[in-house]
């Protein structure tokens, strides 16, 4: 007689997706081992799988009053956390007549205070009730492990601008180093389409400017200074802007070591952390699907309609205008964490025990926690160690 069961080893805390967007994360990894009853069990190679992280929207300000702020007559819904890790006694601000609709029992969690003035309120959207903030210990930056894109051919020398008079080759663009940045004006409804692969913009910064309409998927970019990306003239950071009219469909890779990634900010960007501010702006059409990753910048969404499985992750967020913002959490993993199980095959009888154990790549955040599914198939501890039924 066979029996199923499995072996689960998930990540022990906040770890963040990203994304696809992405949280920025609870992410959980499954182990999955099968056990044959024979009269011995046998344990079969594991496989690991995602599940849908927690958090999508970080602002990592630890000090910072308004570090995530909300003002205008914004509507903004998401599916997972945000979290405000500033201990400032208005890390958290509201005002106006925004309405923060939260989604699957999704919360607002921050460090230090909050002020809701004006007519704003955080509202359940299943339940239709007013809620508050909830604090909580800080946890961290959620993307510190993702490393940064390795070198890549040079496809412009110069700054790059691309518009309806200067198309690109077949309207399609190619990943790699873009000294100077990219600049994309106004495509007289052409769209240009991104190839899969990582962008680098080694100074000028990426900008999307009026009447632009650009697609890609398998796609990020990384945004920093020209300094060692092998550039013959020197280009300083420039954040990233998307601004008015402009169609822009985005989504991160699946895999690699920046799945799930699709925008991306050198840590050390800028000389004043938060002084640079990377703008989602006018009244743009855009869905990023994937992780907008900007340790040291302020992230700015202002009169736009943004959807996907988005996540940020920035020094400061602020939304303002009229901003629409629908944001679901996301289902892949960030920057390819995964868990394996070792050993991966074992035999045991009634009674004896099997030590696991769980290396967790690509994250910060490397604890685990083991549990079996269903119940009454054996034991197994926190440190791993598995002990078989007494009888068969």
């Amino acid at each position: 007689m066979r029996w199923r069961y499995r072996v689960e080893a998930g990540l022990a805390s906040n770890c963040v997706l990203g994304s696809t967007l992405l949280s920025m994360l609870n992410i959980r990894r499954l182990a999955i081992v099968l056990l044959a009853l024979s009269p011995a069990f046998l344990f079969q190679p594991p496989t690991a799988q995602a599940q849908t992280a927690a958090s999508c929207l970080y602002a990592l300000d630890a000090s910072a009053q308004g570090a995530f702020s909300i003002s205008g007559s914004t509507s903004l819904s998401t599916s997972c956390n945000a979290v405000v890790e500033s201990s400032g006694t208005q890390a958290f601000q509201m005002s106006g007549t925004e309405i923060f609709y939260m989604q699957n029992s999704a919360q607002v969690e921050v460090v230090g205070g909050w002020n809701l003035s004006g007519q704003t309120k955080i509202v359940n959207q299943t339940t239709g009730q007013t809620e508050q903030p909830v604090k909580i210990s800080s946890p961290g930056d959620p993307l510190a492990f993702l490393p940064i894109p390795t070198s890549s051919t040079i496809i412009g020398k110069t700054p790059t601008d691309y518009d309806m008079n200067n198309k690109p080759p077949n309207n399609t663009l190619s990943p790699g180093i873009y000294c100077g940045g990219l600049t994309v004006g106004n495509t007289n409804g052409a769209t240009f389409t991104m190839s899969p692969g990582n962008y680098i913009m080694a100074g000028g910064g990426l900008t999307l400017n009026s009447l632009a309409v650009v697609s890609g998927t398998g796609v990020t970019v990384y945004n920093t200074s020209s300094t060692g990306w092998g550039c013959s003239s020197s280009y300083s950071y420039k954040p990233i802007t998307i601004s008015g009219q402009v169609n822009v469909n985005l989504s991160a890779p699946t895999t690699g070591s920046l799945a799930g990634v699709v925008l991306f900010g050198d840590r050390a960007g800028c000389s004043t952390v938060g002084s640079c501010q990377d703008q989602i702006n006018g009244s743009s059409t855009t869905t990023l699907n994937g992780a907008m990753y900007f340790k040291s910048d302020t992230l700015l969404f202002t009169g736009s309609t943004s959807n996907g499985c988005m996540m940020a992750v920035a020094d400061k967020i602020t939304i303002n205008g009229n901003s629409s913002f629908a944001i679901t959490g996301c289902t892949g993993t960030i920057g390819g964490v995964a868990v394996s199980v070792t050993p991966t095959t074992a035999t045991l009888y009634g009674g004896q025990t099997q030590q696991f154990s769980a290396t967790v790549t690509n994250t910060s955040n490397t604890a685990v926690t083991w549990t079996i599914s269903p119940t009454g198939t054996g034991s197994i501890n926190l440190s791993g160690l598995y002990t078989a039924p007494a009888t068969i």
